[in-house]
């Protein structure tokens, strides 16, 4: 198990945290240019914010650290990150969904 074949585990991790470090930030910029117009609190707005940034930023790192090494492979440490982005993305998905429902009940 390695980087010989295109296929192992390590290599796609390694191409993941990849993709993740472009896509990640793109996905906070487009997410926080609207986190206002949901219908959240001010504090689950800041907690959205900041596990948005923390899943962009330890994301990445966390899956090239599992490519390289399996002891942190075997500790999965990018759960947590995942975990983080994961969380984010159902606190705004709430707040859409109250913002939509309120304007659906608005004349």
């Amino acid at each position: 198990m390695g980087f010989q074949s295109y296929g192992d585990l390590p290599r796609r991790m390694a191409r993941l945290a990849h993709i993740a470090a472009v896509m990640l930030p793109l996905i906070n910029i487009v997410i926080g240019s609207k986190l206002d117009l949901l219908a959240l609190s001010p504090k689950w707005r800041r907690w959205a914010s900041w596990l948005l940034l923390l899943g962009a930023v330890t994301l990445p790192p966390a899956l090239l650290a599992q490519a390289l090494s399996p002891t942190l492979a075997a500790l999965h440490v990018s759960g947590v990150p995942a975990f983080a982005l994961t969380a984010a993305l159902l606190i705004t998905a709430g707040g859409a969904l109250r913002s939509r429902g309120a304007a659906l009940l608005q004349p």
